[in-house]
């Protein structure tokens, strides 16, 4: 219960329901699947790992997250329409693989703002930035990749210097994670010391995806939800101590342990500061 109390009291005056807002929908028209490498340790530089993002764009609003949320949401999704039992549904999304990236990140054009929403537990969070939170600087560089020609631009964004490479010939003004308002989709992008890199592995028009906006989490401060998160896991056992119906029996502390082992090790976040 400590984390649940820690919570409340540090976000008390900051929280608000996003399903207060209007209910967003759209339909993607661009499908864009990356592939992630990522070093979360910043000593251990032979555990790379990898995971595919997909990278949803409508005309209002895009969606990036993990090929499993995903793949999770659009079944979700069409649950009525393939008159699928809810624990049928559950039973296939546990059988998915884990990912260690279970945010969403939606960029909402027409009001200038993104949302970051993820899980903690149960309970769903999210903050709001700007999509004018990166300054680019684009040089005469060319590159291609594959049959695609790319154009070198550069950045500092959250304590990294990133390095892109953004096609004009696709003139979408966007790109995975946080990454957007390059005059061409970002076809590849990486950090100086290249412990996080998005490279494009397909493209895709005139899709079908239908993409939601999370409306039922709950909005707090960037500062606050990363101290959250911190508190989740440093505290872990009374984190999920708190979980209904969760019998104390059924809680490993060996598990419970390598968890805060493994988030400690995650010395080396893709933002290293969060102001």
């Amino acid at each position: 219960m400590k984390f649940i109390f820690t919570l409340v009291f540090t976000c008390l005056l900051q929280i608000s329901c996003f399903g207060q807002r209007k209910h967003y929908q759209d339909t993607a028209k661009y499908y864009c699947k990356y592939l992630f490498t990522y070093q979360l340790d910043s000593t251990d530089a032979i555990n790379i790992g990898k995971e595919e993002m997909v990278l949803l764009i409508g005309d209002n609003f895009s969606k990036f997250s993990s090929m499993r949320t995903f793949l999770k949401d659009s079944l979700l999704d069409s649950n009525n329409e393939k008159r699928l039992q809810p624990e049928q549904a559950m039973a296939f999304s546990f059988g998915l693989p884990k990912t260690k990236f279970p945010e969403s990140i939606n960029k909402l054009y027409l009001e200038d703002r993104m949302i970051f929403s993820s899980t903690l537990g149960l309970d769903k969070f999210a903050y709001e930035e700007s999509l004018n939170i990166i300054s680019w600087s684009i040089e005469k560089e060319t590159k291609v990749f594959g049959n695609i020609l790319c154009t070198r631009a550069t950045c500092r964004f959250m304590g990294r210097d990133y390095i892109a490479w953004f096609a004009k010939d696709i003139p979408i003004f966007e790109g995975p994670y946080k990454f957007s308002r390059l005059p061409g989709l970002v076809v590849n992008i990486y950090d100086s010391k290249n412990h996080y890199n998005y490279t494009l592995l397909e493209f895709k028009t005139n899709t079908k995806h239908l993409m939601t906006v999370n409306k039922d989490c709950l909005k707090v401060s960037k500062k606050n939800f990363y101290k959250a998160e911190k508190d989740f896991y440093l505290n872990f056992s009374q984190s999920i101590e708190s979980i209904p119906n969760l019998s104390a029996s059924s809680i490993d502390p060996i598990a419970i342990n390598k968890v805060i082992e493994r988030y400690k090790k995650r010395n080396n976040p893709i933002e290293l500061i969060h102001e």
